[in-house]
């Protein structure tokens, strides 16, 4: 926003709070919503923060030097909600996967593990597309191509469920609502 469009440092930091700020809410949220909305079921919620998460990316694209303010803060907010927040679902369902206690502490440090790897790599990636073609356009692309990606993964995990409703963890206690 601010080498493309020209918004002051201090604009566009404030819209860097508003994705950090969205993750915060979807964190929270999404788990909420996979409760409530989706009978505990962790995969349909995925699939779809995957899919908006991709869509918001690519979404970036449109992004000019005309676009409404509050249009952005829209786009941004909701990208740190799906991009940033959909991890609590992640470690929820590897737990759940899992089939125990035991085995749930391994699965969670790997996928972890590798979800960091994922953290420290990405960033400058993301970063040296910007610089080799002057332009953020490659740079959301491939964003938005992982995310359906990782829609395409997610798409193929065989959540456990019993009696309609997902496997809960043995020795993991779920909460009603939570």
């Amino acid at each position: 926003l601010h080498e493309e469009m020209g918004y002051p440092v201090l604009v566009a930091s404030k819209f860097l709070a508003l994705v950090q700020l969205g993750g915060v809410i979807g964190r929270i949220s999404w788990g909420a919503i996979s409760d409530t909305l989706f009978g505990s079921s962790r995969k349909p919620v995925l699939l779809l923060v995957g899919l908006l998460a991709a869509t918001l990316a690519l979404m970036m694209l449109l992004v000019t030097p005309k676009t409404p303010s509050w249009w952005i803060a829209a786009i941004v907010f909701l990208l740190g909600f799906t991009a940033i927040g959909w991890n609590g679902l992640f470690v929820a369902l590897i737990a759940e996967l899992a089939g125990g206690p035991a085995n749930a502490a391994t699965a969670i440090g790997l996928g972890m593990n590798t979800n960091q790897i994922g953290k420290v790599l990405l960033p400058p990636l993301f970063g040296l597309l910007v610089d080799t073609t002057g332009s953020y356009r490659l740079s959301w692309i491939f964003l938005s191509a992982l995310g359906f990606a990782g829609v395409i993964f997610v798409s193929r995990v065989r959540e456990r469920k019993t009696g309609g409703k997902r496997a809960a963890c043995p020795g993991i206690q779920h909460s009603p609502g939570m």
